[in-house]
């Protein structure tokens, strides 16, 4: 059984995230202790690190909720996540597209100024004075 502190470190994540998780209804309400204290077993663990690593591949909780909530048995799961990880790689090349354009009109601009600062004999001129 591990305490939400230990869970917390050991997954590398806050206490309150792991609350959130459960709010979220992501993970079952823990077993409490005799004082009160959210207790975890194993398989809390395991599914929670699922949820934290599917995170960190910038999956929504509502992407991950679905993911676990349709699961059934796991080679659909794994096709989903597939799916989801390769609609995620589109997002991320045609954010780059974008990027690299604004990028080359950015460079072109600049080459643009350093050009119009020089001279005919390629000199640079001296803020308009002779």
């Amino acid at each position: 059984m591990y305490k939400i502190g230990e869970m917390s470190d050991a997954l590398g994540i806050t206490r309150k995230t792991l609350r959130h998780y459960e709010a979220k209804g992501l993970l079952s309400p823990p077993q409490r202790s005799e004082h009160g204290y959210r207790m975890y077993t194993k398989d809390d663990f395991l599914h929670a690190k699922s949820i934290v690593a599917l995170r960190r591949l910038d999956l929504s909780l509502d992407e991950i909720r679905d993911l676990f909530e349709n699961d059934d048995g796991g080679r659909l799961r794994k096709q989903r996540l597939l799916a989801l990880l390769d609609e995620k790689l589109r997002e991320i090349d045609q954010t780059m597209a974008v990027l690299q354009g604004r990028r080359e009109d950015m460079v072109a601009r600049y080459l643009s100024l350093i050009d119009a600062a020089l001279d005919s004999d390629g000199e640079k001129r001296d803020n308009g004075r002779q």
